[in-house]
């Protein structure tokens, strides 16, 4: 049988971890708060950090809905401003 539904909550991350302490350049936390995104999902809260800090390769498998495109994104962004 398929696994029970996890809650909603459990797609983001713990509620003080903001796009400032994951590392982003404060350019793009800026863009993401006038689009009214300042709470990083768990998928992001997961993959910013390793993305930022690492140059291998990355498997991100998450729900649609979850960030998963702002969870790659993000750091290339990032890397291509600094």
């Amino acid at each position: 049988p398929a696994p029970p539904p996890r809650p909603a909550s459990a797609m983001f991350a713990p509620s003080n971890t903001t796009f400032t302490a994951l590392g982003l350049h404060p350019d793009l936390v800026a863009a993401l708060t006038a689009l009214n995104i300042t709470t990083p999902t768990a998928a992001q809260h997961a993959a910013i950090p390793f993305l930022l800090n690492n140059t291998t390769d990355l498997v991100l498998a998450a729900e649609t809905g979850s960030g998963k495109t702002l969870a790659y994104l993000l750091p290339l962004l990032h890397t291509l401003h600094t």
